[in-house]
């Protein structure tokens, strides 16, 4: 099934109308009417109207609407019903759209900052606020996991040092090749028992970290007012808490720890081709600008539909999470 799209109007004089362009499906007066009531659903929303000789409900519905008009089918029902209340019309002004007085760019929805000119810095600031307690931790793994990735480079300059002075030229004995070969067993068997240690160690750190946001997430969800909660979908609050967490931890145990490690490998790496042979390393580096360049302008283009990916899955989520909804409950 197809979804429908339409309109639902509210006049000065309490007429209500339900149609699509010009066609009018539906239309009555707000004064014959007791109540407006909207119902979040599983996926989707109802907006229907309950009439003074009616029973059932369901036989007045006005539309089905998708989640995300949930915010503004509730500010319907509250004009209809002030209306039902007082007789008087009180329609607001529409709201202009929010857009970045910086950048000129509109606000993404359900969000009062813009992305593109708010301080990375303060968000720097505040995630290490919360990593402070586990810093000790995480750097020192860090540290270690870059040891690691060293020792795994270590066993070029061993394989570099048997082919140039034993094999070329045929003149090692076998103590001297067994000699460097267990050089270079010992470099990746160090390397490997480094790298196993201490990534447990900064996995489970993150994970602290994790339980740590979602803890805060969750007492900052429960200190918000009702009039703030009713604004949310029970999905969007779970995401907050789970889906958003998640993300920060695996940049922490993902993006952001191999950011840092194939950084450092890179110049470590670019030292010993330098050590090597400076000509060739030269020559091998002469296309970095051009690439870097084509980079930055495809990254300009991929990270438009990046953004776009990242809000349909968000909503996506935001729908997954509603199937099971959450339970507010008012404790005395």
């Amino acid at each position: 099934m197809q979804p429908a799209r339409g309109e639902i109007s509210f006049y000065e004089d309490g007429l209500i109308t339900v149609g699509s362009g010009s066609e009018i499906s539906f239309k009555i007066n707000a004064s014959d009417v007791k109540e407006a009531l909207v119902k979040a659903g599983v996926g989707c929303g109802l907006l229907y109207l309950k009439l003074p000789e009616a029973q059932n409900p369901d036989e007045h519905i006005l539309c089905r609407f998708s989640m995300s008009g949930l915010n503004n089918a509730g500010e319907l029902c509250k004009i209809i019903n002030y209306y039902i209340k007082t007789g008087t019309a009180d329609i607001p002004d529409k709201p202009d759209e929010s857009i970045c007085k910086k950048c000129g760019r509109p606000f993404i929805e359900e969000m009062n900052v813009c992305l593109f000119c708010y301080s990375k810095t303060n968000v720097f600031k505040i995630a290490y606020s919360y990593l402070k307690p586990y810093a000790k931790t995480l750097v020192t793994a860090q540290f270690f996991l870059t040891i690691s990735s060293v020792m795994f480079l270590m066993t070029v300059l061993f394989n570099r040092h048997l082919i140039d002075n034993f094999f070329e030229p045929r003149t090692g004995t076998l103590p001297q090749v067994a000699t460097v070969a267990l050089a270079m067993l010992g470099a990746r068997v160090v390397g490997e028992l480094i790298f196993i240690f201490f990534s447990r160690r900064f996995n489970r750190a993150t994970i602290q970290y994790s339980n740590d946001l979602r803890v805060k997430a969750y007492e900052k969800v429960q200190s918000l007012s009702m009039g703030s909660l009713s604004k949310r979908t029970s999905g969007d609050l779970i995401r907050r808490i789970m889906q958003d967490t998640a993300n920060i931890r695996e940049f922490l145990t993902d993006a952001g720890r191999w950011s840092i490690e194939h950084m450092i490998m890179f110049a470590v790496a670019l030292i010993i081709m330098m050590f090597v042979n400076f000509r060739l390393t030269l020559l091998v580096l002469a296309p970095v600008p051009i690439i870097a360049f084509l980079m930055s302008r495809f990254w300009r283009l991929i990270i438009v539909r990046f953004e776009r990916q990242w809000r349909k899955e968000s909503k996506c989520q935001s729908i997954l999470h509603d199937i099971i909804k959450g339970i507010r409950t008012v404790r005395p």
